[in-house]
């Protein structure tokens, strides 16, 4: 797998996690920091997640007001929401937010689209979890009519639209913004291929990489674009990170908040209580030490140990886009601006230079 500049995307995905004590306009504009420093950092995505019903990841319930605010503080990074809870919207509120954002970021907005991690999330809003798959593949047929004829006539299961003579609002990226999925399996994959929607998935699961290698490779195998000029949709990891000056000073500083993060998700999830596999990571997380995580889920180290972290995982698994989890459990501020820092200016250098020597050790491989 060539890793390159111009073929490996980095950038940020962000739940905004609140934490006790602290006002909410506190916590967004400490984050709305950390979008412009990415921003002036370089790296090339920032997302930002949408949760309902789950405490301390609540403090984005609408990522897209929180994407109009970035938009008017950054000038190069692409931004989106990963992912609009699509049961939770009317499809054409979503194609007239879409276009509202596109143009409020001058074509720089990236669309995550699903149904939401639990049924929490749905249960919140009083929406059956057991149709969801059903409703955001109805939603999502009535937006790809409505880009590519720019209007909408449609009378479904779930979604009605009356006003067929009036246009929707259209985006300014044509047909529409580049649109992502998230998949933690390979399910998804051939459909998301067929569509064209790139790939989020994490680094959480027993025996990971091989799991993505075959979840990209599908990817790969399955995507036939119509337009032979169309550039393959990123397929992009997501994992916590922080660098620090040494492994040490980098464990000891991020450890208790890496804990902190997963004991706050999986006792907001609903899954743990079903789930016999989010139980068992459910234990391995929240008693996270480096000497456990055998696989190396979590990338916390030096600046060396980083990038070498992350250019083996580029090479195992055939990724070609990572997305940081820079910010987690109560990790302060100057913290979570200093390792971002490190990692533009001192981990990417040392990642590129580390991709020529795999390319040129490996130059076939796939």
């Amino acid at each position: 797998m060539e890793i390159s500049q111009s073929r490996h995307k980095l950038g940020v995905f962000d739940h905004v996690m609140s934490r006790q004590g602290a006002e909410s306009s506190i916590i967004l504009e400490e984050h709305l920091e950390q979008v412009e420093q990415a921003d002036k950092l370089g790296l090339d995505y920032y997302f930002v997640a949408e949760h309902h019903g789950r405490g301390e990841f609540n403090s984005t319930p609408s990522p897209n007001c929180f994407i109009s605010a970035a938009s008017q503080r950054t000038r190069r990074i692409r931004l989106g929401p990963l992912v609009l809870v699509v049961p939770l919207y009317h499809p054409v509120r979503i194609l007239e937010e879409v276009a509202m954002l596109d143009h409020l970021t001058s074509g720089r907005l990236e669309v995550g689209l699903g149904y939401g991690t639990g049924p929490r999330e749905l249960l919140t809003y009083g929406v059956d979890p057991g149709r969801k798959l059903e409703m955001l593949l109805e939603a999502f047929g009535l937006m790809k009519q409505a880009w590519s004829q720019g209007g909408v006539s449609h009378q479904g299961e779930w979604y009605k639209s009356v006003d067929a003579g009036v246009p929707v609002a259209l985006p300014l990226q044509k047909p529409h913004p580049p649109l992502w999925y998230p998949c933690n399996g390979p399910g998804p994959i051939p459909w998301a291929a067929e569509n064209n929607m790139a790939i989020a998935t994490l680094t959480t699961f027993d025996n990971y990489r091989a799991r993505l290698r075959e979840m990209f490779d599908l990817y790969k195998s399955s995507w036939k674009p119509s337009d032979k000029k169309l550039a393959r949709p990123p397929l992009s990891f997501s994992s916590i990170i922080y660098v620090s000056e040494t492994d040490r000073k980098a464990l000891e500083e991020a450890t208790e908040d890496i804990r902190r993060f997963w004991r706050i998700w999986f006792g907001t999830s609903s899954k743990i209580n079903v789930d016999p596999e989010a139980k068992r990571r459910l234990e391995s997380l929240v008693n996270y030490t480096f000497d456990s995580d055998k696989e190396r889920k979590v990338i916390v180290g030096s600046c060396e140990t980083v990038a070498s972290h992350l250019a083996s995982i580029f090479h195992d698994t055939g990724a070609d886009c990572f997305l940081g989890e820079f910010s987690f459990g109560y990790l302060p501020q100057k913290k979570v601006l200093s390792s971002m820092e490190l990692f533009a200016k001192e981990v990417i250098p040392m990642l590129h230079k580390k991709a020529q020597v795999q390319n040129k050790l490996s130059p076939s491989s796939p």
